[in-house]
């Protein structure tokens, strides 16, 4: 008779318990690496928006200043400087690089504009202060695009470094389009 009972077909208590365990830390496992997955995403989701959102304001800073006719960089109280055009405003502060508020980069760690000038002399604003000022120009008064030879952005944010370059090639269009207006009245 003990052959009969012990024969019986199903899993014992200690069998459904460790088999019930395994499942637990399979389970845990799989919920955790889940979690993890989609905090990385995330993460990562979020870099790439920023990253995104950040060469998009230069490209359109650099576009801006390339399109512009006459552009001039001010500073406003050495709090802001701006680079205004007949349409438009490039705002650069301490922390923040806006343009026409609708393109904005905000919490910078660390931004420096360089001006380039024609005579290879600079002005660096870091941070929103004057690192290095040409002698001949006065802020107040602005530096028009034609003193300018070059605009430099440099744009630091968490940890990660963008640049912006623009050359300004304002004589050679002015010669060309002085070419192209003596053909057209010698013809």
């Amino acid at each position: 008779m003990n052959k009969a009972k012990n024969s019986a077909g199903g899993f014992t208590l200690m069998e459904i318990l460790v088999t019930i365990n395994v499942s637990l830390i399979l389970i845990s496992m799989g919920v955790a690496f889940y979690l993890f997955a989609l905090k990385f995403v995330g993460m990562t989701t979020k870099r790439l928006q920023e990253r995104n959102n950040i060469c998009t304001v230069l490209y359109n800073v650099k576009q801006k200043l390339q399109r512009s006719e006459n552009f001039k960089f001010v500073g406003e109280g050495y709090k802001k400087y701006l680079i205004l055009d007949e349409q438009d405003t490039i705002e650069i502060k301490n922390n923040a690089l806006a343009l026409i508020d609708l393109y904005k980069i905000e919490e910078i760690a660390n931004i420096e504009t360089k001006i380039v000038l024609a005579d290879n002399d600079e002005l660096v604003i870091e941070n929103g202060k004057i690192i290095q000022q040409p002698m001949q120009f006065s802020l107040e008064e602005g530096i028009h695009n034609y003193d300018i030879a070059a605009v430099k952005i440099l744009v630091e944010k968490n940890e990660h470094k963008y640049q912006m370059e623009y050359y300004n090639n304002y004589q050679a269009i002015k010669r060309f389009n002085n070419i192209r207006l003596k053909d057209v009245k010698q013809n």
